[in-house]
């Protein structure tokens, strides 16, 4: 389902909304029963995982839509234009908002780490056309509600060590959504007028996965089987 042709989508700029944003890049909203009927497209300044623990909404995002349900899990990243329909019972939702530029991601286990990157952005610049689009069915409803919900006490209490309590509860949902990827897998955001072209998506998920290595123009190129030239042109065409 398409969405409908509408006037340029707002930017909310959520980290003067929430001062741990500013601190230190993390920071969890708690909507018990949010409703919305109007179709307001909006991208984010941050990244968003939009956690629905019970009823079920239409998410619009990427000119795609998809009906979601709890116990559920979705990401949004940086500039992707989304809006979300619910009905008029509303939907229970945590939205967790995520700065990268003040908050890395922490280090998983060695089996879970190379889903990181299918998940979420590693870095502010990592946006590119080809973003996926994040969906993830969880199983127990109670389980994810409580996790986000002790999480959210943490950061509204702030009682010594919560910093450090917060981190591990993160973490902790973090896990869950690699098993969950790994389970369901992670849904690419392709357009019909922009399909995967194997020797730059190669090199695309490489970079996800190696970011903090040193890299090179020209050995970007030999692991693309390009020249140099057509190589950078034909990335940032792609990319």
């Amino acid at each position: 389902m398409r969405e409908p042709v509408l006037p340029p989508q707002q930017l909310i700029q959520l980290r003067p909304r929430h001062a741990s944003l500013g601190e230190w890049g993390f920071a969890l909203e708690y909507f018990p029963n949010y409703i919305n009927r109007k179709m307001l497209f909006h991208t984010l300044d941050v990244v968003l995982l939009s956690c629905v623990i019970r009823g079920r909404r239409r998410h619009y995002i990427q000119g795609q839509s998809f009906v979601e349900a709890g116990p559920s899990v979705s990401v949004t990243h940086y500039g992707q234009r989304h809006c979300i329909l619910t009905g008029p019972s509303g939907i229970e939702i945590f939205n967790v908002y995520l700065d990268l530029q003040k908050h890395p991601l922490p280090i998983l286990p060695r089996e879970l780490q190379p889903v990181v990157p299918l998940l979420l952005p590693l870095h502010p610049r990592f946006v590119h056309h080809l973003n996926r689009i994040v969906r993830l069915p969880f199983a127990d409803a109670e389980e994810l509600g409580q996790l986000l919900a002790a999480l959210e006490r943490e950061l509204k209490q702030r009682s010594p060590g919560y910093r450090e309590a917060s981190e591990a509860l993160w973490k902790l949902l973090l896990i869950h959504c690699c098993r969950r990827a790994l389970k369901s897998g992670v849904h690419p955001a392709h357009t019909p007028t922009r399909l995967p072209q194997p020797r730059l998506e190669q090199v695309r998920q490489y970079l996800d996965q190696a970011y903090q290595e040193p890299h090179t123009l020209a050995g970007l190129a030999r692991r693309a089987g390009l020249g140099r030239t057509y190589f950078c042109r034909a990335f940032r065409a792609y990319t």
